[in-house]
Formats: structure tokens, C-alpha cells, sequence
């Protein structure tokens, strides 16, 4: 029905019959074929209808839209852009250009798209996003607890039952060290959601931050149980292996992790930590200068920069 519907919008857009359909009818056809997953074929209609009503800010944005879906940044900022351009009150289009700075790692501009969404936003929905995704990014710029609570109570507001916000802030105070409150909230996820895979990662992720690292373990299997594909649970699992001293294990779940994320420096530092249990500094230190070159350091900090220094100089000069 869908492919049905695109050949006779492409067979109008080609023929020039285009008076019986308006830019809008194409709009809502796109709309259509990328909620069925026909993301392609909905990039070509609302390039259809961009083209016949350039000025609709709400055409550039949905395009955006598909192109971030589809891991196509530049497009998607390329289209963003226009669409700042005709309407820079479109709250949406900066809550999704916060979500595209986010993916590339620019939380400073990141944060600042989010709120700038949230001075323009008026449904309470976006505005818990916005809040949410606001949160997420200022976690990696050091802002203090109190300022991160704050956005994440107001997401929280707005979705009082969603394990997800729980347990991203239990994960944020058992980061800063406040482990009661931290496995508090993400219990209360878990009451909320069993069989949340974001839920039990942050459990696993705090407790390993406490130093349990086979109960750690447990919980991303778990994870893995409803999300076989869920890369940060593969990466916990890999490091609780490889805390638990079980290294050649350890580097068989950096293999899995690496394909499904190749570009997550966590996988490289602890491919690297593997190595040197191992006594191959050379090695180890190949993986650390690629976690590094992949914002290791911009994302988790500089607790491991001594040792993956340390590693890199035990290599002989030629």
C-alpha cells in the first residue's frame, strides 16, 4: 500500500500533474512512509514536497528528522539549518538539533539547542525531553549535581513513571559517589519497568561502580536478555570480566562489543586495560591512544590517564 502510494506521488511529481496534490498531501505521505520504516522512500516525497513549498520550516525539519534516523548528520544539519532560517522559534527543530550535537558529541552546543527548545516549547511533552536531553549532555560538561537534578526532576514531572529517567538519575548520583540514593531510584524504575534494559544497566553500572562486579555482571546479562544488541550492556559485561580478572573472556566480549560499536572509546580502553593484564603494553597502548582519539577523556575523564601514559612510555623508542 505504502510502495503503492509512493509510485503514483513519484509518477505525479515526474508528469507534472501536481496541481490535484499540494506540497501538504506529499508532507503527510512522507509522514506516513517513515512511520511504516519506508525512510528512503520518505526522504524522496518530502524532498517532493520541499520542492514545491521551499518555505515550510515544518518540511525541512520532518526531513531532518529522517535524515538523523538514518545516522546521516550532515544532511540532517544541513536541513536543520534551513529550517532555523525560515522559523528560529521552532521549538522542535532545536530539540532535535540538541539531539544531532548530542550524537556528534558537542554537548556545549548540545545544551544550549536544548534550551533554547525549552524557551520556546509550550507542549509538556517536548519540554520533558528537552529537559531529559538537556541533563544527558551537561553530565559530560561537569555541571554540579544540584543544576543536573533540577532538569532531571522536571523530565521526571513530566513523566513520572518512566524507568528510563529513574534510572538515569540513580546512575548520576551513584556516579557522584551517592550510592543509597542512586540504587534508590533505580529500584523504583525497576518496580515501575522489571524488564527494562536501561533499568538493569544502571543497576549493573552502579554496582560495579561499588565495587560488585559479579553482581554487575548478573545485571547486564540480564540486560542482555530483553536487549541482545544492547551494546553498553555488552560493555558492562566485558568490564566486569575483565575487573573479575577473567581476561581472555574479557577480550572475547570486546570482539562482540566492537561490532556492534566501533567507535565507542570505552571498548578501546578496555581492550587496553586487557592487554596490559596480559603484559602487552604495545598493544595496550594502541588501544588506549584510539579510545583517546574517540573522546575517551571527554566523556569518562582523566582517572586513566596515568595509566594509559604509563603504557604508551614502557614502549621502546626505535
Amino acid at each position: 500500500m505504502k510502495r503503492s502510494l509512493l509510485l503514483l506521488a513519484m509518477l505525479a511529481f515526474i508528469s507534472g500533474t501536481l496541481a490535484a496534490q499540494s506540497a501538504r498531501d506529499f508532507y503527510n505521505l512522507g509522514c506516513d512512509l517513515f512511520e511504516a520504516g519506508a525512510d528512503y522512500d520518505a526522504l524522496k516525497v518530502l524532498s517532493i514536497a520541499i520542492e514545491m513549498e521551499p518555505d515550510s520550516a515544518h518540511y525541512w525539519l520532518k526531513r531532518a528528522e529522517v535524515h538523523f534516523s538514518r545516522f546521516e548528520e550532515d544532511f540532517a544539519s544541513m536541513d536543520l539549518d534551513t529550517c532555523l532560517q525560515i522559523d528560529s522559534t521552532l521549538a522542535p527543530a532545536w530539540y532535535l538539533l540538541g539531539e544531532l550535537e548530542s550524537s556528534l558529541q558537542d554537548f556545549e552546543t548540545s545544551v544550549a539547542a536544548y534550551t533554547i527548545a525549552l524557551h520556546y516549547a509550550r507542549e509538556d511533552t517536548l519540554k520533558g525531553a528537552a529537559f531529559l536531553g538537556r541533563a544527558l549532555s551537561s553530565a559530560y560538561l561537569g555541571v554540579p549535581l544540584d543544576t543536573l537534578m533540577y532538569d532531571y526532576q522536571q523530565a521526571l514531572g513530566r513523566y513520572p513513571d518512566s524507568a528510563f529517567v529513574l534510572s538515569s538519575m540513580g546512575r548520576v548520583y551513584a556516579d557522584s559517589g551517592k550510592y543509597a540514593r542512586g540504587i534508590f531510584l533505580i529500584e523504583q524504575a525497576l518496580e515501575h519497568s522489571p524488564e527494562s534494559p536501561e533499568a538493569l544497566l544502571a543497576m549493573g553500572h552502579s554496582l560495579g561502580k561499588m565495587g560488585d562486579w559479579e553482581q554487575a555482571m548478573v545485571y547486564a546479562d540480564s540486560a542482555l536478555g530483553y536487549s541482545p544488541m544492547y551494546s553498553e550492556a555488552w560493555i558492562l559485561r566485558g568490564r566486569a570480566l575483565l575487573e573479575l580478572e577473567f581476561v581472555v573472556e574479557a577480550l572475547r566480549e570486546v570482539r562482540i562489543c566492537l561490532k556492534l560499536e566501533p567507535e565507542n572509546p570505552m571498548i578501546w580502553r578496555n581492550r587496553g586495560m586487557a592487554w596490559l593484564l596480559l603484559g602487552k603494553p604495545g598493544k595496550a597502548c594502541k588501544d588506549f591512544q584510539m579510545a583517546r582519539e574517540l573522546g575517551y577523556e571527554i566523556l569518562y575523564g582523566t582517572a586513566d590517564a596515568k595509566i594509559m601514559d604509563e603504557a604508551c612510555g614502557t614502549i621502546p623508542s626505535e
